[in-house]
């Protein structure tokens, strides 16, 4: 994967430091998956997601889902 100044800046961010085998499990739901058939203030989805039991993913788990989910040229 092709990093830029800005990402490779981000990744020596302690947060990102080796978590030790923490197991993660991620889920995407719609906004009408979770009952929200108008639609949401972020505040009420994210309320909503709670009452069913979904949590944030943390902040470490994002370089690894942007990169399941882009394509990038070689």
């Amino acid at each position: 994967m092709a990093l830029n100044a800005h990402a490779e800046t981000l990744l020596l961010h302690p947060v990102f430091d080796e978590q030790g085998g923490k197991h993660v499990r991620v889920v995407e739901r719609a906004i009408e998956e979770l009952g929200l058939t108008d639609g949401g203030t972020l505040p009420e989805i994210f309320s909503v997601a709670a009452d069913q039991g979904l949590e944030l993913c943390p902040p470490e788990t994002d370089p690894y889902l942007r990169a399941a989910g882009s394509v990038q040229a070689e």
